[in-house]
């Protein structure tokens, strides 16, 4: 038997490298991932009956690269995704369909966040996006997965 000591690379995420340039280069790509990366809340589902709050919200990682703003994509993803942006309770009263802001991570983390209307509790969804654009795409493509994960709600 023989002992074989032998030196290996640790990126801060505990992946481990045997050469340390593969090791540098993939914490860049983490790093560059994370300052793509931005957390919205989007309340939706709203109670047209009284009006009185929203029943939905869901939490959304958001992965762009691109120049254009992040913040008119996810109001795309959520036109397409919830409809247009005007209900009205009882038919009558216009209402916010769906609610758009930007969160920090610790929020989207957070297993106690909720929708509220009167005593009920409606938890939160979380969905990861990787919002991309294209030559022959008229708008926004939608990450397939996240999708899956709203339909099962």
């Amino acid at each position: 038997m023989k002992t074989v000591k032998q030196t290996v690379y640790k990126a801060e995420d505990g992946q481990i490298f045997e050469k340390q340039d593969e090791c540098a280069k993939y914490e860049e790509v983490i790093k560059k991932r994370k300052q793509a990366t931005s957390y919205w809340a989007v309340f939706h589902n709203p109670d047209l009956t009284e009006g009185r709050g929203y029943s939905g919200l869901t939490l959304v990682e958001c992965f762009f690269e691109g120049y254009t703003s992040v913040e008119l994509l996810m109001q795309d993803w959520c036109y397409r995704t919830f409809g247009r942006p005007v209900e009205f309770v009882m038919g009558v009263a216009p209402i916010q369909n769906w609610g758009l802001r930007e969160i920090d991570r610790d929020k989207f983390l957070d297993k106690t966040a909720h929708a509220r209307i009167g005593d009920y509790d409606y938890p939160a969804m979380r969905v990861s996006l990787s919002l991309v654009t294209g030559e022959k795409e008229q708008g926004l493509v939608i990450d397939v997965e996240a999708m899956k994960k709203l339909d099962k709600r």
